[in-house]
């Protein structure tokens, strides 16, 4: 298992979909023998593109944590590491 592959392949498959993909991480890699592949998760930061403006249930100090949003992914990925799925993830 080649993780750093895995990193790179899931970052160059979702880059031309999402843009320039910030905090990428490698969360989780699982290899389903029944179909011969490896289930990849992944996540990484967006801009909140729906924020709240100066809600007054947020403190001050947090309010900059609302302008991102972690997205999780879930990748299908063969022995060649080619990405054969992409689906929603959801924790």
């Amino acid at each position: 298992m080649n993780l750093k592959g895995f990193y790179q392949t899931a970052k160059q498959e979702l880059e031309p979909l999402f843009g320039e993909v910030v905090d990428f991480r490698l969360e989780q890699v699982e290899r389903d023998d029944k179909n011969g592949l490896w289930e990849v998760v992944v996540s990484f930061l967006m801009e909140n593109k729906n924020p709240v403006e100066n809600p007054s249930y947020i403190h001050k100090s947090i309010e900059n944590e609302y302008k991102y949003h972690r997205i999780y992914k879930s990748l299908k990925i063969n022995d060649d590491m080619e990405v054969m799925g992409l689906y929603m993830f959801s924790t």
